[in-house]
């Protein structure tokens, strides 16, 4: 965003004080996405790990000196999160600086209102087997499970394999493109507790949602994979229910306008789960 002069605008310009005040004093958490992959500030040449992803759209690189850098950036985002305490603020791809996660532990340690999303980074996650898994575990109160594309079952069965196996050395792309890097990915073998807390009490406790899923259903029941291969699915399917109650609620919505993001929920916004082939999942 940039001012009434052309000027680029720092995610914690005083200007904006007023936006992130109104949200404090409201007790809504805000999801916010500052930067992007360190590399998209970096000389795109051949030393560019990014090499392939960037390539295809050059408007995703951000190099100086049109564009201020990462730490410029990233360190304005910290001390936003610093400025306002009681604003719960999510860091999206995990914490917008997966590649170091040293820098997201110290402002999670610095700040309890500040939590992450996994969402489209288990490319990154994923190359670090031993330091992401500990710190999954530590932080595992702050961390919310996000996929950031469309609901896709095999973006999802990707996602449980990163979370939930202990298999070495695959794509973190579903279609074995390696759109992020030359590189594959590693799992995580969470604890289930970790992972029911990932998957949903987080994100549930965290928007004041309520019991998201119904009871009967168990997402971190542990899925079965074949040796070096996607989940296999079974023929018998089901559907998340939302808690219609909590979320027009939450929302602040009167009675008339409840009914209609009732219908309109009830109509459209029922998430399809594959059942794992395993019987007891």
């Amino acid at each position: 965003m940039h001012d009434d002069k052309g000027v680029l605008v720092a995610v914690d310009d005083a200007r904006l004080n007023p936006l992130w005040q109104t949200a404090s004093n409201l007790d809504v958490p805000v999801i916010i996405h500052v930067a992007n992959p360190v590399a998209f500030f970096d000389a795109l040449d051949h030393n560019s790990e990014r090499w392939d992803e960037l390539r295809a759209p050059p408007d995703w690189h951000f190099a100086a000196p049109l564009f201020p850098g990462f730490t410029a950036i990233i360190e304005a985002f910290a001390r936003l999160v610093e400025k306002f305490p009681k604003l719960r603020f999510v860091g999206a791809h995990g914490g917008c600086y997966a590649e170091n996660l040293a820098w997201v532990e110290a402002l999670l340690q610095r700040c309890p209102n500040f939590y992450v999303d996994i969402s489209a980074r288990i490319s990154e996650l994923g190359r670090q087997p031993y330091s992401v898994r500990r710190f999954m575990e530590k932080f595992q109160d702050r961390i919310l499970f996000g996929i950031d594309c469309g609901p896709q079952l095999e973006t999802y069965h990707t996602y449980y394999r990163f979370l939930e196996t202990d298999d070495e050395y695959f794509n973190y792309s579903w279609d074995g493109g390696a759109r992020q890097g030359r590189w594959q990915i590693y799992g995580r073998d969470l604890p289930k507790p970790v992972l029911e807390k990932i998957y949903r009490r987080n994100a549930s406790s965290l928007f004041g949602l309520g019991q998201i899923l119904s009871d009967h259903v168990n997402l971190t029941d542990r899925l079965t994979y074949p040796a070096g291969a996607l989940p296999i699915l079974g023929e018998e399917d089901y559907s998340i229910r939302h808690d219609l109650d909590h979320f027009t609620g939450f929302m602040g919505v009167g009675a008339t306008a409840q009914q209609e993001v009732a219908e309109l929920i009830a109509g459209h916004m029922a998430v399809p789960v594959a059942r794992c082939a395993n019987p007891d999942a």
